[in-house]
This record gives structure tokens, C-alpha cells and sequence, in this order.
């Protein structure tokens, strides 16, 4: 009896040894969250975690807003895809490299049979348990055994744009980018999407560390957007940016003959109507909360609150414009038609309600209920956002284009629509598009 039970506990030890041993060799079966993190080369720029490689390619190529980005990094997988259905694990790692390299790792779950070969017109270098991937051998074989870099700990972050689902995770290093804006302030960005008929697209910037006391003091904290996008436009923008900021950031983007022409126009400007005090008394004076959107090439709507502290002194240097005018025997300044007026000379209409200015190509545009929505500060989930409706777009810049005789650039054809929204919290800068 005593024999028989040692036996059956040496059969389970056995058993249970051999089981060990089998889950050990086939643990590259399972998916895995973030593969091969800790691998990285250590000139990556661009880590893609992939729970699923097979999957993957699937839904890329069955969704139509991928195949309207016209990348043929499926078609290229499915030339080596059965070798790598069948000699690795489900998970894979892409690595995008300075100087536009780049390499893919799988897990081996046996031995290939080889060190190196060529499948589907990829190159592939095997060590150990590790299978590179790339467009080259040198290439493939530089990733696997060059240097490692450690990305660091991508687990929240990961949580916090893929949740509880198997969806592709992407980290994209910005430290090596010349960013303007907000963005500036961000070293690093994490995203996930989903494909289908869209191409949905969550993400959060982790910021600077010398950057957060900035960036919670003049973003975090601030109010949110509350209203949506006016309906029927064609493009839209709201943040939460001052109009001084947006200003200066746009005219030092321009060449040196069009900042000597804007600095004419100016000058008119002031002479004319301002007294030389358009940007310190009108400019710098409006936001830090501003919107605009155009619904074809002649209708546009803009607003930009109007901080309480700033309304009257706003309020008086429109004053002020009207008296310069009319001391100078010049035509009013403003045509007014109840609480709206048009600037003379000018096709466009403002308003000032309440601590909102409005400005519009049309009158009807300025009514109750347009101006309603946007009139007071609301609990908005965002602090800003853009979009657009590529067809109806081009048709209004084909439209503008040919009465204004402007060459304003073609839209990417791969895009039919975009919709992205943008929050500042603590975490981090969390964005949503999406891609149509």
C-alpha cells in the first residue's frame, strides 16, 4: 500500500515536472500586452505592441479607412505570414527606428530549422527564442543583436488607452522632435486604435517632468469646452488657447515678405481705427476660449470669450474706434441692426453678448440661438478640438480658391473626415480621433 502511494505521488511529481516543462516551452502561445518591451533597439522611436499579429492583419485588411491610407504593410505580412503563423506565438513587437529602419520581434516556439532566411520578400534572423523581422537582413539582424534600450514603464499608460481589451498599443518618443504649443511640453505619446469602417484612435502624452507645474497652471485647471461644433460645418477648431498666443504663434511661422505685408496691413489698421493699439487692445484681450468653423466658401462663424475682467475694457476700445472715426469725419465705424454691427467696409458681421465676441460672414448667423450655445462658459469634457468633412471641405477651398484666386493646398485623399478632441488632466494630455 505504502509502495503504490509513493509511486502515485512520483507519477503526479512526473506529470506535474512535465507539464512545467511544456508551459514553459509553449508560454510564447499565449498573447501577451506588451511584448518584448524591454528588447527594444536602442535607437527606437516608435514601439508597437501587438497581442496578435494574425488578428491584426485581418482587421486592417478588412477595414476601408485603412485601406484608403494606402500602406502596404499587410499585403508584405501576408507574403510571410504562414511561417509565422506556424513557427511563432500570437504576439509580435514593430520597432520604428531613427533614420527610418525598422524592425518586428515574434516569440519562437521551436526551432525554425535555421539562423536566417527570407519569407514573403522579408528577411528573418533567429536567436534563441527571438525572431527578427525586417525589410533587410542587416537591418533584421542589427535590431536582434545591437543594443537595448529600456522604454520604460508602459503598463499605466497602457491601461489607460487599451483597457481591459487586446487592442494594439503604440509609444511614440517625441524627445527628438522640434514641437511648438502644448505640445512642447510632451515627451512622450501612447495611442491604440481600432479598425473598421473608421480608424478610432485614443491617446495620452505623458508630459515633461519640468513641464507639469506649467502645464497644470495653464491647461489643467482651466474651464473645458461645453458646446459642440456648430452643425452643418464643413471645419471646425475650438481651444483653449489666447488669441495673443495663437497670434504670435502663426506670425512667426511666416516668411519675411509676408510679415512685412501683415505689418502694413497693420499699420492701416492702427492708424486708422486702433490708434496703434490693435494687439495690446484688442488682440491680447480676447480668450482664452475661442472657436471658428466655415460651412462652404463664403460662410464662416467664429467666437472668443471675453475674460470678465477684460469686458469693459474691451467694450471701450470698440468705443474708442467708433469716436477715432467719427472725429476724423470718416464713415461710422460700425453699422448697427439691433445687437449686432457690421464693420464698415468689411463682409462680415460681430456682436458682443454678454463676455462672448462674435464674428460672422452673415447676419443670420449672429441669432439667439447660434450665439446661445456659446455665449457663457460651460462643464465641457475638452479643452479643444478640430475636424473636418474632406468633400464638402474641398469644395469650399475650390470655392474660395477661385474668388480669391488663393492656392490653397490639396487635402490628403486618404482622409474623408476627422473628428479629434483634446483634454488636459493630471495623467497626461488625453486626445480621441476619429479617422474616416
Amino acid at each position: 500500500m505504502n509502495a503504490q502511494r509513493v509511486f502515485f505521488a512520483l507519477g503526479l511529481i512526473v506529470a506535474a515536472f512535465t507539464g512545467v516543462m511544456i508551459f514553459a516551452r509553449r508560454s510564447g502561445a499565449r498573447p501577451e500586452p506588451l511584448p518584448f518591451v524591454n528588447q527594444a533597439p536602442t535607437d527606437t522611436i516608435l514601439y508597437v505592441a501587438i497581442p496578435d499579429h494574425a488578428k491584426l492583419a485581418d482587421e486592417l485588411g478588412a477595414s476601408p479607412a485603412w485601406k484608403r491610407l494606402g500602406i502596404d504593410l499587410v499585403e508584405r505580412y501576408r507574403g510571410a505570414q504562414p511561417m509565422l503563423v506556424k513557427a511563432t506565438g500570437p504576439s509580435a513587437a514593430f520597432f520604428g527606428r531613427r533614420g527610418g529602419g525598422w524592425a518586428a520581434f515574434f516569440r519562437l516556439l521551436g526551432d525554425p530549422g535555421a539562423t536566417s532566411g527570407e519569407a514573403g520578400g522579408l528577411h528573418w534572423v533567429a536567436k534563441g527564442n527571438l525572431l527578427s523581422v525586417s525589410d533587410s537582413a542587416a537591418s533584421a539582424r542589427s535590431a536582434l543583436e545591437g543594443p537595448r534600450a529600456l522604454l520604460g514603464e508602459l503598463t499605466i499608460d497602457r491601461d489607460l488607452v487599451c483597457g481591459a481589451t487586446r487592442a494594439p498599443f503604440a509609444w511614440l518618443d517625441l524627445r527628438g522632435f522640434v514641437l511648438r504649443g502644448p505640445l512642447e511640453d510632451i515627451g512622450g505619446l501612447a495611442f491604440s486604435a481600432t479598425f473598421g469602417g473608421t480608424i478610432e484612435v485614443k491617446a495620452i502624452g505623458n508630459y515633461y517632468t519640468g513641464a507639469r507645474r506649467k502645464v497644470y497652471g495653464e491647461y489643467v485647471n482651466r474651464p473645458r469646452v461645453a458646446p459642440a461644433p456648430p452643425t452643418g460645418a464643413v471645419a471646425w477648431a475650438q481651444g483653449m488657447q489666447s488669441a495673443k498666443a495663437i497670434w504670435d504663434r502663426v506670425t512667426a511661422t511666416l516668411s519675411e515678405a509676408d510679415r512685412q505685408l501683415v505689418r502694413r496691413e497693420l499699420d492701416v489698421l492702427e492708424t486708422e481705427f486702433c490708434r496703434g493699439k490693435f494687439e495690446p487692445e484688442v488682440v491680447a484681450r480676447l480668450g482664452p476660449e475661442w472657436g471658428v468653423a466655415f460651412f462652404d466658401g463664403s460662410t464662416a462663424f467664429g467666437w472668443a470669450r471675453v475674460p470678465a475682467d477684460r469686458e469693459p475694457v474691451l467694450r471701450r476700445a470698440l468705443a474708442d474706434l467708433a469716436k477715432v472715426r467719427r472725429d476724423r469725419g470718416l464713415a461710422p465705424f460700425v453699422e448697427i441692426d439691433g445687437d449686432r454691427a457690421k464693420a464698415s467696409g468689411v463682409e462680415g458681421w460681430f456682436a458682443l453678448k454678454g463676455r462672448t465676441l462674435f464674428v460672422a460672414t452673415k447676419k443670420e448667423l449672429l441669432d439667439d440661438a447660434a450665439c446661445r450655445a456659446f455665449a457663457e462658459p460651460g462643464d465641457g469634457e475638452w479643452h479643444g478640438g478640430f475636424g473636418w468633412r474632406s468633400e464638402e471641405l474641398h469644395a469650399a477651398m475650390a470655392e474660395i480658391d477661385a474668388k480669391h484666386g488663393w492656392k490653397i493646398p490639396a487635402l490628403p485623399s486618404w482622409i474623408s473626415g476627422l473628428d479629434a478632441r483634446v483634454r488636459y488632466s493630471q495623467a497626461g494630455l488625453s486626445a480621441t480621433a476619429t479617422i474616416r
